[in-house]
């Protein structure tokens, strides 16, 4: 101890107890906001897909009088159009998930769910669009109806009844506004077909916010494996 500066030696002994400049707080409200759209979003966006699983067809059924004069069909050919959405269910429903081995579940959905926006713009396009609008919106639901709950099991693994019961409550709902809905809106628009485009923008809508959902999960987390809804695309 002899020889060495008195201040130096009180410097030293202070320097490990300074509490001038406190250790900033860990963020926790960051970390909880983070958690929360990490669990919150992917429900969000496959509720909005859900909804878009009905409408669609369900639409159509309160419109057959309208759509026949205006496009002029037939007897036959409003029977075909009746029938596509159940061809299309029956033939496509047990390719479903050969389509989800091969691409995987995730980007299987969102593949159909831009599928279904086509179907649905392409039968605002006149009578063969009519056709293959509906050939097209029918196949991709029938797809997505068997693909979700997959889905949402691959999200939520044994939190996913709540998620599951959220869109299969979407899906009825879906139905109703589509048969509800048809009608006055065609009374508003003047036009049986323009009363379908609001689907469209329903389509969109879930397809951007799955997509920004992905982009979101992919940027609050360096874990790909946990926000599955963006891992795989």
């Amino acid at each position: 101890m002899h020889g060495v500066p008195v201040g130096r030696l009180v410097g030293e002994v202070t320097k490990g107890h300074d509490h001038t400049n406190p250790r900033p707080a860990t963020p926790r409200r960051g970390w909880l906001v983070q958690g929360a759209l990490r669990t919150l979003a992917p429900a969000g966006a496959l509720v909005l897909v859900a909804l878009c699983l009905r409408g669609p067809f369900s639409a159509v059924a309160p419109l057959i009088a309208p759509l026949r004069a205006q496009y002029l069909l037939s007897t036959g050919a409003v029977a075909v159009l009746t029938a596509l959405p159940l061809v299309c269910f029956a033939v496509l429903s047990p390719v479903a998930p050969t389509l989800a081995r091969r691409l995987g579940v995730h980007r299987a959905v969102l593949l159909a769910v831009a599928v279904l926006g086509v179907g649905v713009a392409l039968r605002l396009g006149g009578v063969a669009g009519l056709f293959a609008g509906t050939v097209l919106l029918a196949g991709a639901i029938a797809v997505v109806n068997v693909l979700l709950p997959a889905l949402v099991r691959a999200e939520y693994g044994p939190r996913s009844p709540a998620v599951l019961g959220a869109t299969t409550g979407a899906i009825a709902l879906s139905a109703s506004l589509g048969a509800g809905l048809a009608l006055p809106l065609a009374d508003v628009t003047g036009s049986a077909r323009t009363s379908l485009s609001p689907w469209f923008v329903a389509v969109l809508a879930a397809a951007v916010t799955a997509i920004l959902t992905a982009t979101v999960g992919r940027t609050i987390t360096n874990q790909p494996a946990r926000f599955r809804l963006g891992s795989r695309l």
